[in-house]
């Protein structure tokens, strides 16, 4: 039964049931003096006709009360690049989760998108509320949105001469990606771009019984 019919001689606060007031779903329940439940609707409650989210019921001082919501249920907000989601009864927001930078859109990261977080892979949920982290076991490449763990392609801030010693190839941070930087008017060698101080494979002579190649 919803509630209980009073008890011969006992003072009202001791009575099961009688005038308590609960909350079920979004509506009040009443237990009325004669031990009747009488179910009010949040949504018919005067207070409640100007509220842009409606009302929701909840537990105030012990008894069910029809409280304006502040936000609609489920629903995400954007927080700088993260997002809050909505409480089942709209009275608050949930803690903050982080998105990924400029990744936060209508309250929502979009759903199974990929970016990278150093050597981290974020996945955005299915239900668009938040980020999956991975440690790539290597490291992460790729684009926003298409970001995925991979094997490193060099060693990390390491750099190298091209096989005709024209340019310097540079490895970047994470060893996901090589970048070659000609050498303007001079050569490469052990990985540093060096002035050009003579033709390569010409000949002088030093003296009269030596010569410089």
């Amino acid at each position: 039964e919803p509630c209980q019919p009073p008890v011969a001689a006992a003072s009202v606060s001791q009575l099961n049931g009688y005038g308590s007031v609960v909350c079920a779903g979004d509506s009040r329940v009443v237990c009325d003096d004669v031990g009747a439940a009488e179910v009010v609707a949040c949504a018919d409650e005067d207070d409640c006709a100007e509220s842009g989210f409606g009302c929701g019921c909840r537990v105030v001082d012990g008894r069910g009360t029809c409280v304006a919501r502040i936000c609609e249920p489920g629903i995400g907000q954007c927080v700088g690049n993260g997002v809050r989601v909505c409480t089942e009864n709209g009275s608050g927001f949930s803690a903050v989760t982080a998105c990924g930078a400029n990744d936060c859109t209508e309250g929502r990261c979009t759903p199974n998108r990929n970016l990278c977080s150093g050597d981290t892979l974020l996945t955005c949920e299915a239900d668009g509320t938040g980020y999956r982290a991975t440690t790539c076991a290597e490291t992460c490449t790729g684009a926003d949105g298409s970001a995925v763990c991979a094997s490193q392609v060099c060693t990390p801030r390491t750099t190298r001469c091209n096989a005709a010693g024209t340019a310097v190839i540079s490895c970047n941070d994470r060893g996901s990606a090589e970048a070659a930087n000609a050498c303007v008017d001079g050569f490469c060698t052990a990985g540093v771009c060096r002035a050009e101080v003579c033709e390569p494979n010409s000949k002088r002579c030093l003296t009269t019984t030596s010569a410089a190649t």
